[in-house]
């Protein structure tokens, strides 16, 4: 363990799984929930409410990631969320998981990043006594994109003895969708090389850069413990990522969902009456459900090539 730990500890993600949910704010959870569900075909779970005033529902995955939609109840209590949703929906940060949120800290720290560090906590209805600690967050705090688009978050133990007695909110990861777990997440940028460095400043290891013709954008794909984050900056005066910069701006614009079966999930989306566009991914076959049929994000559903 110690070899283990001193392996991981002069790193961001302390050892952690890295990209762990994507967290899509939305006007109206209820709806927001149903139309995850019957229309683009996610299997989801009820949530419960934050202290901060907002409450939420969750499309859990079979590798432990998950896709939060996120709504108030109180929108007195978080000013940053009133303001995203009195302009629009959509993505509005993602967590990575760290082993370790006070090692996390002190790594940004040694980069020179300024950090804040705080508990977490969900009360869930059946719920007589106040809710532990369920988790720690970092909050990266340099009013760049990167502190708008990205938090870290280490669970406690009592969240991972609630979710093991909890079945039903955290054990249903079969999806009509086929969707198997998300990622990577895509974070939209004016300047692809400048956002690349401060990526690489925080300690993420760029993959590759490539074209991205259906985003009408270039993208540098960067490791995020078992997932991944793409940077894309337009590469063309139209399209979807040049559209997005101008409304809302920088930040997360889309992810991708791994599928067991494209053909099931063009399926459930057919017979629901989404519109979507198939296409080559990079990351294999694809189709892209719009940003409008999906309260404000780009999903991109891919199946991974079957190994020879």
């Amino acid at each position: 363990m110690l070899e283990y730990e001193t392996a991981h500890q002069d790193s961001l993600l302390q050892g952690g799984r890295g990209i762990d949910h994507l967290v899509v704010a939305v006007r109206n959870l209820q709806s927001s929930t149903a139309d995850y569900a019957h229309a683009l075909g996610f299997t989801m779970s009820a949530g419960g409410q934050h202290p901060t005033g907002t409450e939420n529902s969750m499309a859990n995955f079979e590798n432990g990631t998950y896709l939060e939609l996120l709504g108030q109840y109180d929108a007195a209590k978080d000013e940053y969320l009133s303001a995203f949703l009195e302009k629009h929906e959509g993505g509005i940060s993602v967590g990575l998981n760290t082993r370790s949120a006070e090692g996390t800290a002190a790594f940004l720290k040694s980069k020179g990043v300024e950090s804040k560090i705080g508990d977490g906590t969900i009360k869930f209805e059946g719920m007589d006594e106040p809710p532990p600690v369920f988790w720690r967050w970092v909050e990266i705090r340099e009013g760049t994109f990167l502190s708008d688009a990205i938090f870290l978050i280490e669970y406690t133990p009592a969240r991972m003895t609630y979710r093991k007695n909890h079945p039903e909110r955290y054990g249903q990861t079969s999806h009509q969708n086929n969707a198997k777990n998300i990622s990577p997440v895509w974070i939209a940028v004016r300047d692809v090389e400048a956002a690349s460095k401060r990526f690489e400043h925080i300690g993420l290891a760029r993959k590759k850069t490539f074209n991205f013709p259906e985003m009408s954008a270039k993208g540098v794909e960067f490791e995020a413990g078992e997932g991944s984050f793409i940077l894309l900056s337009p590469a063309e005066s139209k399209g979807r990522t040049l559209r997005f910069l101008a409304q809302p701006g920088e930040g997360v614009i889309g992810a991708g969902i791994r599928v067991a079966s494209l053909a099931a999930c063009k399926k459930t989306l057919q017979e629901s009456g989404r519109r979507f566009e198939e296409y080559a991914g990079i990351h294999g076959e694809g189709l892209m459900v719009e940003p409008e049929q999906a309260h404000g994000v780009c999903l991109e559903m891919f199946e991974t090539p079957r190994k020879p």
